[in-house]
């Protein structure tokens, strides 16, 4: 039986996504060591320059560095990010070519890395890619897992005092993600994803505040605010 001697993850990919999911890591210490990989080495150093200055201000004790595919050999998870960006009004089954070229360049030194800890894929298009990561890598069917589901039924939520922008609708559109004006207890923007037992809110977890300047961020650092 595999051992596994600390929590550790590699991230792969360090563009938005990849970098978002470090930090939530970090934030969270989810994990004892995290392990950044990118074909731009010096995008991936950057993010962990960042990750550490993070790390030092919030007073967090993770491990972090880059590092490359052997990494993957005692890594209890890897997170794979990497792929291409999104063309505007691109499904992301058009994605697939591109991505599938990447990942050819990736899956081998992960296989021969000896990599045998849980996968999860997060690359588009999220389950056709997750499916090939499971047969490539050839690891136990309830060790890779793909947010495809999750991802296609992602909402933001606005909050009902916040009056949408027009050039906030454009993003919305050119992200494609659907959104909705509820009241919210904290912050402007918040998310929801709708599982198959219902909607999982991430109200009382995430909070986005929307500024339009220096001073009015200023003002949310006051004492006996109601919100």
């Amino acid at each position: 039986m595999h051992q596994f001697g600390s929590r550790k993850v590699v991230v792969i990919g360090m563009g938005r996504v990849g970098s978002h999911a470090a930090l939530s890591l970090m934030f969270n210490q989810l994990v004892d060591e995290i392990v950044l990989i990118d074909i731009n080495k010096a995008a991936a150093h950057a993010e962990m320059v960042d990750l550490k200055d993070w790390s030092s201000a919030l007073n967090v004790h993770v491990k972090i560095r880059t590092g490359d595919y052997s990494d993957c050999a005692d890594a209890r998870f890897v997170v794979m990010t990497a792929g291409r960006h999104r063309k505007p009004n691109e499904s992301r089954l058009q994605m697939l070519d591109g991505t599938f070229r990447i990942m050819q360049d990736i899956v081998c030194p992960i296989r021969e890395s000896g990599f045998h800890g849980i996968l999860i894929s997060v690359s588009n298009p999220a389950d056709v890619v997750a499916e090939y990561l499971y047969r490539e890598l050839d690891l136990p069917r309830n060790h890779c897992f793909g947010t495809g589901t999750a991802l296609d039924t992602f909402r933001i939520l606005v909050d009902t005092r916040e009056q949408p922008t027009d050039q906030a609708r454009r993003r919305y559109k050119t992200f494609g993600c659907p959104w909705e004006r509820r009241k919210l207890d904290f912050g402007d923007y918040s998310a929801a994803v709708i599982l198959p037992e219902g909607e999982y809110s991430l109200a009382g977890q995430i909070a986005v505040e929307r500024k339009m300047s220096l001073d009015e961020l200023c003002q949310c650092f006051t004492h006996d605010r109601a919100r």
